[in-house]
């Protein structure tokens, strides 16, 4: 979610005058980081403040949230002004507040981002945990967004026990059961009428399905529970063409050993993961947690794999300097980026690449600047959150296109 603030039209913005804001929210995707990316430039003269900070999200410290942002507003309000900007902005920045409402919005996120110019302020809700940072520039911080876009924490959990079939959907900050067709599914819809025959009732003890009456055999018990995962594949299978956003999810599912022999018995799908274990039906965010663990797993191990091809091939570079320029340039075919600690330095005009020890005045982070470039190249992009034994020597590494 992103919380727009702009100057309402005809509001007098004279010296020391409260300049009054209205919030429009609206959705963080591709085309606003690609219009964040495009806004500002190097040669530009428009100063930029970016802002991101951690975010409490439950219980009595979430009274820090406020205090957190009011500071890091005065802090970028302060540098502005140090740095001959319009008081009229600086001052409206420093006196941006939310509502209750909107905090209880943000505090579904992990972490926040403010993006702000003289025109107009972005606070953008983000899924990753990201340290408290204020940049004053020429051109918006984006890393945590870049960052963010290119980790995503989404999937989809097909839940299974014997009596029952649900779909979750799962992403960095949120869980919830998806109302999507003819799932969730139990297996008395699945078999229908049946069930209603003395000799196929049933109750469940636990995760184990129990049948009783005049003539129940385990044959029958099998082919009852055999429609019932039938029934769900095909449910599972209308519900991924009718909804692409969960298509496009890694999809992982969840149940005691003897269910998901059962059901990878029926069907043929590919599954990202499993998740070995009675599913609660109450308790979605331990299943989420442990989702949220196997993707970032998955993650890790692949932006290691691909490293580690890299260093064996001559276009492969793990040089900061070496793939700012190269991103410029429009030469990086693949980025793996790692945590969120900046490297700083500068690019001349000439375009020589250079690091500083310590922050400069004129200093840029680097990374920020080859994700950018890459962003607008077309480049591919892996972010890795964190700082794992895998990739703990690593901040940036790529591949050359040439």
């Amino acid at each position: 979610m992103v919380y727009r603030y702009f100057k309402q039209p005809g509001i007098a913005t004279e010296m020391n005058q409260e300049v009054k804001v209205q919030i429009q929210p609206e959705a963080l995707t591709r085309e606003f980081i690609s219009s964040r990316v495009d806004r500002n430039g190097p040669d530009a003269e428009r100063l930029t403040a970016t802002i991101a900070m951690p975010i409490v999200r439950k219980g009595p410290e979430t009274r820090q949230n406020p205090i957190r942002l009011k500071s890091c507003l005065k802090r970028a309000s302060d540098h502005l002004r140090s740095l001959g900007a319009d008081e009229t902005w600086t001052e409206s920045l420093a006196g941006i507040e939310l509502s209750a409402d909107q905090w209880r919005e943000l505090q579904r996120h992990s972490a926040a981002c403010l993006l702000a110019d003289r025109d107009e302020s972005h606070l953008v809700g983000i899924p990753h945990s990201w340290p408290e940072a204020v940049w004053v520039g020429k051109s918006p911080w984006l890393r945590p967004l870049i960052q963010s876009w290119m980790s995503p924490s989404e999937a989809a959990i097909l839940c299974l026990t014997l009596e029952e079939a649900w779909l979750l959907q799962v992403t960095a900050d949120a869980v919830w059961e998806e109302k999507a067709d003819a799932l969730p599914m139990t297996l008395e819809e699945a078999v229908g009428g049946d069930l209603d025959q003395p000799s196929l009732q049933h109750h469940g003890a636990g995760q184990q399905t129990r049948f009783h009456g005049q003539a129940i055999n385990q044959d029958d018990r099998d082919a009852d529970l055999d429609r019932f995962f039938q029934a769900v594949d095909a449910a599972l299978d209308a519900t991924l063409q009718t909804h692409e956003r969960l298509a496009n999810m890694p999809l992982i599912v969840a149940g005691t050993e003897e269910v998901l022999a059962r059901f990878e018995r029926i069907s043929s799908r590919q599954f990202s993961d499993r998740i070995a274990g009675s599913p609660p039906r109450d308790r979605h965010e331990d299943l989420a947690s442990t989702a949220r663990n196997s993707m970032r797993e998955r993650r890790i191990s692949k932006a290691a794999s691909r490293v580690a091809a890299w260093r064996e091939l001559d276009n492969g570079s793990m040089s900061i300097t070496e793939l700012a320029g190269a991103a410029y340039d429009g030469r990086v075919e693949e980025l793996v980026v790692i945590g969120p600690k900046p490297v700083w330095g500068r690019v001349t005009r000439e375009l020589d690449v250079e690091t500083h020890g310590e922050r400069r005045d004129e200093s840029i982070d680097l990374i920020d600047f080859a994700l950018r470039h890459a962003w607008k190249t077309g480049a591919k992009v892996m972010a890795v959150n964190g700082n794992p034994e895998q990739l703990a020597d690593l901040q940036l590494a790529g591949l050359l296109r040439y």
